[in-house]
C-alpha cells in the first residue's frame, strides 16, 4: 500500500475546502515534489481551527507538508529542506514583492526522528502541544512526531495519519464527536476520499479493511441522524396536532411520545389525525 498517496489523499481533503492545495507540486531542478504545498494565505484560521485544530493552524500560511511512514531520517529531511529551499527560490523570482516569506516546511513523523531531535538543532515549540519541535527560526522547519501527539480533538486530523494501531484508536474518538462538530464533517469526508482510492489497491486488504470500518461507521452515522430527525420531525407534527385539536400535552404523554419509535410515532399521528383526540 502506497501511504505516500493515502497521505497526499488525506490531506488534500481536509485542507482544500480552506486554501489552495497542491499535491506533487514540482520544485526545480527536476524530479522534486513537494507532498503537499498550500500555496494561499488568504484563510479563515477560526474555520480552519474549527474543523481541523492543530493541522488547520498549521496551514494557515504558506506551507509544506511531507509525510513519513516511519521516523524522518536525517537524509530526507536534508532533501525536503533542499525542496523548501528551492521552492522559496522559484517563488522569489516569480513574485513583485520583496521579500517572499519562506514557507514553512512541516515533516510528519511516524516514529521519533532520535538523530533530528538529539543534537540540539530541534527544540519543542512553544504554545504548540507535545510532539511539535521546530529548528532555528529563519529556516521554517518542524517536526510532528505523531505517536507524540495529545490524545485530543485538536490533533486527531494529524494522528489519522500515523500507523494503523494509533487509526484504530482514533475510530474510537471518532464517534465520540458530535455530527455537527466541523471536525466530525472534514474527517468523514477524508475517509470517503480514501475508501473510494483504497477500492482500487487490492493488494492491501488490511488497510482497505481498517479504511472501510472507518467508512461504514461514518455511514451509520449519517443514518442514525437522519433517522433520528425523522422521529424529531414525528414528534413535532404530533405535539402540533394536539395544540389545534385543543388536546392536552401532559408530562405523561411527553414521554410517552419520546419513548415511541418511528413506526409508532405514525401510527400516533395517523390516530390523532382521525379522531382529534388522544387514544384510549
Amino acid at each position: 500500500m502506497d501511504e505516500d498517496a493515502l497521505a497526499k489523499i488525506g490531506l488534500e481533503a481536509l485542507l482544500s475546502p480552506f486554501v489552495e492545495v497542491r499535491t506533487q507540486h514540482p520544485v526545480q531542478p527536476p524530479a522534486q515534489f513537494v507532498d503537499v504545498f498550500v500555496a494561499s494565505e488568504h484563510c479563515d484560521k477560526v474555520a480552519m481551527w474549527e474543523a481541523l485544530g492543530w493541522l488547520g493552524k498549521m496551514a494557515c500560511q504558506s506551507t509544506l507538508i511531507e509525510v513519513f511512514s516511519r521516523a524522518v531520517p536525517e537524509d530526507a529531511a536534508r532533501d525536503c529542506v533542499r525542496k523548501q529551499l528551492s521552492l522559496h527560490h522559484e517563488l522569489t523570482l516569480a513574485s513583485k514583492e520583496d521579500p517572499v516569506p519562506l514557507p514553512r516546511l512541516w515533516l510528519l513523523s511516524n516514529g521519533c526522528p532520535t538523530t533530528l531531535l538529539q543534537n540540539g538543532w530541534m527544540r519543542p515549540m512553544v504554545r504548540w502541544p507535545h510532539g511539535f519541535y521546530e529548528g532555528p527560526p529563519w529556516l521554517a522547519h518542524s517536526v510532528v512526531v505523531l505517536q507524540e501527539l495529545p490524545k485530543t480533538r485538536e490533533t486527531l486530523p494529524l494522528r489519522i495519519f500515523a500507523s494503523d494501531d494509533l487509526r484504530l484508536e482514533i475510530a474510537q474518538e471518532f464517534r465520540l464527536l458530535a455530527p455537527t462538530d466541523p471536525l466530525w464533517r472534514a474527517v468523514s469526508q477524508m475517509l470517503f476520499r480514501w475508501g473510494v482510492w483504497l477500492r482500487g489497491q487490492p493488494e492491501d486488504d488490511r488497510k482497505r479493511r481498517l479504511v472501510m470500518e472507518l467508512e461504514q461507521m461514518v455511514q451509520a452515522e449519517v443514518r442514525r441522524i437522519r433517522y433520528e430527525g425523522f422521529r424529531d420531525g414525528l414528534r413535532q407534527t404530533i405535539t402540533d396536532l394536539c395544540e389545534v385539536f385543543g388536546i392536552e400535552v401532559t408530562p405523561e404523554r411527553i414521554t410517552h411520545i419520546e419513548s415511541l419509535d418511528q413506526r409508532a410515532l405514525e401510527a400516533l399521528r395517523l390516530v390523532i389525525k382521525r379522531q382529534r383526540a388522544w387514544p384510549s
